[in-house]
């Protein structure tokens, strides 16, 4: 009777512990982020050093959401997102420099396609890139 609960109790713990690692596993995919690779010229006309300058802004396509991180606030951001298979704007907002730590746009209402995410500030400041949803 021993060895049978204990065999229960193993095979419990057992297929709890797998349920978990699948649940896991799953969630991990859905909300995975996905970085968006922007390329340009994000430097101040002050800037005087002669080491490769960078960028402080890192964009990730992250579920419905584009995730815009701003290590360096310093500005305010104009953040437009075209459709590259119709050229047609479909967001376009300026975000104020107090805000532009952390951004999440909410894209879940665009259509399956390829976008361009462009973010322009100050000056000459531009970056730019591409994702699919």
């Amino acid at each position: 009777m021993i060895v049978k609960t204990r065999s229960v109790h193993v095979a419990l713990i057992a297929s709890i512990v797998i349920c978990f690692l699948f649940i896991s596993k799953s969630y991990s995919s859905i909300y995975e982020n996905q970085k968006i690779d922007v390329k340009g010229d994000w430097s101040t006309e002050e800037v005087t050093e002669r080491s490769l300058p960078t960028i402080p802004i890192t964009v990730y396509l992250w579920n419905n959401y584009i995730n815009v991180q701003n290590n360096k606030p310093d500005c305010d951001i104009t953040v437009s997102i075209t459709s590259l298979s119709t050229g047609e704007a479909v967001y376009q907002q300026t975000i104020l420099k107090v805000e532009t730590s952390n951004v999440l746009i909410p894209i879940g209402s665009l259509a399956s396609g390829e976008y361009r995410i462009e973010l322009t500030g100050p000056g000459t400041r531009y970056l730019e890139g591409t994702f699919r949803k």
